[in-house]
């Protein structure tokens, strides 16, 4: 029962400064790392290179990033799927956030292509949509924690599913806010999700709130 080191991973190309490692996620035999000033993420798979061996298959990077999008910041993986969030992107505002999703497939076998670019519905400038995440099968939830709409830095979560809106499309199925949040709650500041059952800090409110 002894837990002990079996691999010291690296970038292939990894630079001064640029924190890999910033963000990690596992899901069986596939591992990814979020490298937040390198704006990537690498991905490494068991045996690859050899018996037991962690490789890395692939580097990860948003078709239209920009620097300081901070992507790379938060990442998951489940499955055939990995998420990464770039909470800094600008597209709806300044800071604004977006996550983008990646599959082994596309783009041909085992090419890890981006399949889609998902933003929170009313999103807007600061509110840092991807600061956290958490991809379980088929249903991604992201965090907002500096959302605005119930009060300044209140905080919000959302809920995308495959396949809402259209074959392998990620839509949004629900935005979540609690009601009494506090002005800077930064509700969602944590966030974690197991099937159906979904939980969520706010560690600057008074409680911790758990949504199914």
């Amino acid at each position: 029962d002894n837990w002990g080191q079996v691999k010291k991973l690296v970038a292939s190309d990894g630079g001064g400064a640029d924190y890999f490692g910033y963000s990690v996620a596992i899901s069986g035999d596939r591992i990814v790392v979020g490298v937040v000033w390198g704006e990537a993420a690498y991905l490494y798979e068991r045996d690859a290179g050899g018996a037991d061996n962690w490789g890395e298959v692939k580097k990860l990077v948003a078709a239209d990033g920009t620097t300081f999008d901070y992507f790379g910041g938060t990442v998951d993986i489940s499955g055939d799927t990995v998420a990464v969030g770039a909470y800094n992107e600008d597209d709806r505002g300044n800071n604004a956030g977006a996550v983008y999703l990646f599959n082994r497939n596309q783009g041909g076998p085992g090419a890890w292509g981006q399949v889609k670019k998902v933003h929170g519905f009313g999103i807007g400038e600061a509110d840092t949509f991807g600061r956290y995440l958490a991809l379980d099968g088929d249903t991604l939830a992201v965090a907002a924690p500096n959302d605005d709409e119930r009060e300044s830095n209140a905080g919000a979560a959302y809920i995308f599913e495959r396949h809402r809106g259209g074959a392998e499309n990620w839509g949004e199925a629900r935005k979540i806010r609690v009601r009494d949040m506090s002005t800077s709650g930064f509700f969602s500041w944590g966030i974690g999700l197991d099937g159906d059952n979904l939980a969520i800090g706010a560690y600057n409110a008074y409680n911790m709130y758990g949504v199914k």
